[in-house]
């Protein structure tokens, strides 16, 4: 048969065939089927006359095989290919664009009668017109399911009829437009009809329940494409009976339409364009829909309102409908934010595209694309549609013309904006009914671009990929211009704030896309961010996208993000731990206000800075402000943070408080919240660098010994008012340790020593019961748990006897104990002994029993030799080998070295030198160092080394919320620890905390142990 065709000498390749091979098999195929070999050689030759003209010929020649195929390769249909002048000539113009179109015709290939006449293809429908060809549909049907099927070959017949209208250049963009849109409306029509129908076959007669369907998009608009979905809202009036059967109705339609059936479907349904999008009822009352646009209507849903049109249904519920909108939509009062919206709403659609690699090639959503002159239009019908009624239609094209009558627009760049949109909604079109999909990109190759320019209609003169090229960008380019002056310049003032975003905001803009997350993803990597993921989770909890109550984005939330997520990424990336100071900004603004906080984050770069210092350095120290968000109004002060506070300004704001209260247990639970509070300010004015650590510690002792005072204070109070304390007790309290040495750690408990002076006679033994139980009273309002949490740790082993001892031992069992039983380690313990709360004298008077023996002028070498001895001891059963070289504390060359050194030689000279009898165990240094007995150079080492360890010490208890005295090995635990000492890296933290160390031991080991 080959060398049959060969015969004919036809060159396929004057057809535009490039698959030469598969055509020869077709021309073999027809001529197996032609009657003979004259009416072959026609027939071959017109379908190569045909194929030169198509934009895709092997396309066209494939498709028409399939098409004849199903036709059984008819002789009839051979001769009136032939013989029919237009038929041939149609019917590969279609197949060669569209291979949805061609799909259909080999599914129903009879519908080729719909291409046999052009001059009744020419003719245009009206609304009313199809609406009848579609109701007619049905009628032969009697089953649900068969007027669904019917209605999927009408969707069938008719959009070939309306293609091959617009591919054969019978019918104009806003004729193909409105009849694709006067279909799916009739078939909406049709689908309620049915979906009532039904209902009330199930269920029961409906009288008095009106439902209206409302269109929306494209649809409302009247300007659908081949491809798109349809966009609907439901709306009801009846009474309550009526609302489960409304949902029912509204549920059945949605079927009717999208369901897939042997003949396909009819429409996908987006019903997110309701009240609440897709967390919203499906099916609201006319009352409910007043009741939400007059509370809740958002910006872009008056955008979307502006192609509200009743499609189905209760005419007049329609009407009521539209007539409830118009205020909410139109508005003399714009809102600038509608305009900033609008703005942020397009910019997302940008940056999406851009994201995609799309920016330059996407129809729709690009640069000059069909959305630039929507959104322009749309907004300036918003803007005047109150004051010019001429500009309310959903449809663009009417829109522009109404914009150009009232002279809101000039006519000339109307006409050309107008031009531009058609060309490219026929560019879209022409991408779409390739597959029908919702293709709006262009193709990249040259040979596909070439392809498409033949599809569209027009004529090209020489090379039509590039003249398409070439024209397209004159149009994206007027489109473009267009939308930049009339979408911003015009309404720059009247914007609330200008749409200017950093490129990290755009992308934050988008953060619910896939592109953008990926991107995000990368920069947090590159600043940092150890867990990507989980600062990507903190992002979306902060636009409302993340957590259990995730839902869709808000476009308010994400340009609230946008605006402020720049500079907080940027402020959380230079705290200690970067992941850390994002969770804790998230958290706080989750529980409380969200975007007040957020405003003030953007506002105010000191807040930031509070905010993720103290999230990145100090977790332990954020928990006041989870439980009293109020806290963050202190916070926010920067006078307040950097002002150290003194003893009195603690003790009157205490006062203050306290005065608030009359029941012990409230002011109990006060100043609990008070020294919460105070521990905060503290905190983040150490994480803030405001203060030293000398600084941190002073506060910290400060604000010990103001809740201990009134700790006092509440306990002889609440003693007095139970008739257990008489007159002013000569009771005292002094602190010893941290407390008493005015050296404060966060993790620092209270060591305490009570004292009191007892009476002879008969009142001793009663005064005795009362000190002890102020004592316990004492104790307990410093360490109980209440609602508001505790105060403070105390420890009291260190008064005479130990735990073994009374609880407020007298001044004569102190003299008696320390002048006969006390031990050489108690001789150190009282060298920090500082006087707190109580009476004076008593205090004055414990002051004199102690100091010969905390200083005594003549010490003895066996004394010294204790101290060594303790120290050895200390070391060898008070420290882990593992971690030993860690142990901040009691490990070589840490801060017991420095203690231990300074606590020996005052005890060996403080009795001779009273400036000497120093508690701090920095400030005793300088005084060693002006009496001789300790170099300059070595004490500032010592200074140094106990310092940078005391400030670890701290710094892993605002970490971790515990006492930690070892320094942690864990990669992250170091950085973290770095970056709060304003270090490079973990390294540069172990070199320097190693160097402290040896520099420390190594006087320490020729001082204290040596001669030296």
């Amino acid at each position: 048969m080959d060398a049959a065709l060969e015969s004919f000498g036809l060159d396929l390749s004057a057809g535009g065939l490039r698959n030469t091979a598969s055509a020869r098999q077709v021309f073999v195929t027809l001529l197996k089927a032609a009657p003979d070999p004259p009416f072959f050689g026609r027939l071959a030759t017109r379908l190569l006359e045909c194929l030169a003209e198509c934009a895709d010929p092997d396309m066209a020649l494939g498709n028409l095989h399939r098409w004849l195929g199903q036709l059984g390769h008819s002789l009839a249909v051979q001769r009136m290919l032939v013989e029919d002048q237009f038929l041939l000539r149609h019917l590969l113009l279609l197949f060669s664009s569209s291979q949805y179109f061609a799909d259909i015709l080999c599914r129903d290939p009879a519908y080729y009668e719909l291409l046999a006449d052009p001059a009744r293809l020419a003719q245009r429908r009206s609304v009313k017109e199809i609406a009848e060809a579609v109701a007619r549909s049905v009628v032969p049907f009697r089953t649900y399911e068969g007027r669904l099927d019917a209605l999927r070959r009408a969707k069938r017949r008719e959009i070939l009829r309306i293609g091959a209208r617009d591919l054969f250049g019978l019918a104009s963009f806003p004729e193909v437009v409105e009849e694709l849109s006067a279909f799916a409306d009739a078939a909406v029509a049709q689908a309620y009809r049915m979906a009532r129908e039904e209902i009330e076959r199930r269920f029961g007669p409906l009288d008095g329940l009106e439902f209206a369907v409302i269109a929306m998009g494209k649809q409302g608009g009247r300007e659908l494409n081949y491809s798109s979905d349809i966009d609907l809202i439901f709306v009801y009036r009846g009474s309550e009976e009526h609302v489960a059967s409304a949902a029912r109705i509204g549920e059945h339609l949605i079927e009717a339409l999208a369901r897939p059936t042997a003949e396909g479907y009819l429409f996908r349904v987006d019903m997110r364009l309701r009240p609440e999008g897709q967390a919203g009822p499906l099916v609201r009352s006319l009352d409910a829909y007043r009741d939400y646009y007059e509370h809740h209507i958002e910006h872009w849903e008056r955008q979307a309102l502006l192609k509200a049109r009743f499609v189905a249904g209760d005419e007049t519920l329609g009407r009521d409908f539209h007539a409830l909108i118009e205020p909410y939509v139109y508005r003399l009062d714009v809102p600038p934010s509608l305009i900033e919206e609008l703005r942020l709403n397009k910019l997302r659609v940008e940056k999406r595209c851009e994201m995609a690699g799309e920016r330059f090639t996407n129809v729709k959503d690009g640069w000059g694309g069909i959305r630039d002159i929507e959104f322009t239009v749309q907004l300036l019908q918003l803007l005047f549609g109150a004051r010019v009624p001429e500009v309310r239609t959903g449809n663009t094209l009417e829109a522009l013309d109404a914009l150009a009558r009232a002279g809101l627009l000039p006519a000339e760049e109307c006409q050309r904006i107008r031009e531009a949109y058609e060309f490219l909604r026929v560019v879209e079109h022409r991408l779409q009914i390739m597959d029908e999909r919702a293709v709006r990109c262009l193709p990249l190759a040259s040979e596909a671009v070439a392809r498409l320019a033949r599809r569209m209609p027009r004529m090209w003169h020489h090379d039509p990929g590039a003249e398409f090229t070439a024209e397209y960008r004159r149009h994206a380019g007027t489109v473009r211009g267009f939308h930049q002056r009339f979408f911003f310049d015009p309404f720059e003032r009247e914007a609330a704030t200008p749409s200017r975003l950093t490129a990290l905001g755009e992308l934050l803009l988008t953060l619910d896309s896939e592109d953008a997350r990926a991107r995000i993803r990368q920069y947090l990597v590159a600043r940092g961010f150890l867990a990507p993921e989980r600062a990507l989770s903190d992002l979306d909890r902060l636009a409302g996208i993340g957590g259990p109550r995730a839902k869709a984005a808000r476009l308010e939330d994400l340009a609230l993000l946008a605006r402020v997520g720049p500079q907080l990424l940027e402020t959380a990336a230079m705290a200690p731990d970067l992941d850390a100071a994002l969770s804790f900004v998230v958290e706080v603004a989750l529980k409380g206000d969200r975007e007040g906080l957020l405003t003030t984050l953007g506002e105010s770069g000191f807040a930031r800075e509070v905010m993720c210092r103290l999230g990145g350095t100090a977790p332990a120290a954020t928990q006041p402000i989870r439980r009293e968000p109020a806290l963050l109004d202190m916070l926010f002060e920067p006078e307040a943070i950097a002002s150290p506070a003194d003893e009195h300004s603690l003790r009157e704001r205490l006062a203050i408080r306290l005065a608030r209260h009359e029941d012990h247990e409230a002011r109990l639970n006060s100043l609990r919240r008070f020294k919460r509070r105070e521990m905060l300010r503290i905190a983040a004015a150490d994480v803030l660098a405001a203060v030293d650590i000398e600084g941190v510690v002073h506060q910290l002792t400060l604000l010990a010994e103001v809740c201990v005072g009134a700790a006092v204070d509440l306990s002889v109070d609440a003693l007095r008012a139970r008739g257990d304390l008489e007159g002013e007790p000569e009771f005292a309290v002094f602190g010893l340790g941290g407390v008493g040495g005015f050296e404060m750690l966060y993790p620092s408990d209270l060591d305490l020593l009570f004292v009191c002076d007892l009476p002879e006679g008969e009142a001793r033994e009663r005064c005795y019961l009362s000190y002890s139980r102020l004592a316990e009273r004492i104790q307990d309002a410093l360490t109980r748990l209440l609602p508001d949490g505790d105060l403070y740790p105390v420890d009291l082993r260190l008064r005479p006897e130990g735990q073994g001892g009374e609880l407020a031992p007298s001044l004569d069992a102190c003299r008696r104990y320390y002048a006969e039983r006390a031990q050489t380690w108690e001789r150190q313990a009282l060298l920090k002994a500082r006087f707190l709360a109580g009476d004076v004298r008593v205090a004055r008077e414990f002051c004199e029993i102690i100091r010969p023996f905390a200083f005594p002028e003549d010490p003895s070498p066996e004394m010294a030799d204790e101290v060594r001895a303790m120290k050895r001891r200390v070391e060898k059963e008070r420290t882990d080998r593992t971690t030993r070289a860690r142990d901040l504390k009691l490990g070589p060359g840490g801060m017991s070295d420095v203690e231990f050194l300074v606590q020996w030689l005052q005890l060996l000279h403080a009795g001779r030198h009273p400036a000497l009898r120093e508690p701090s165990t920095l400030a005793a240094l300088p005084v060693l160092v002006s009496l001789g007995l300790l170099p300059e150079d070595e004490a500032g080492i010592l200074r140094e080394g106990y310092r940078f360890q005391m400030r670890l010490r701290n710094l892993l208890y605002l970490r971790f919320g515990r006492p930690v005295a070892v320094l942690p090995e864990g990669d992250e635990d170091q950085r973290a620890l770095a970056r709060a000492l304003e270090m490079e890296n973990a390294g540069e933290l172990l070199e320097a905390f190693y160097a402290h160390r040896e520099r420390v031991r190594a006087i320490f080991e020729r001082r204290f142990y040596g001669d030296g």
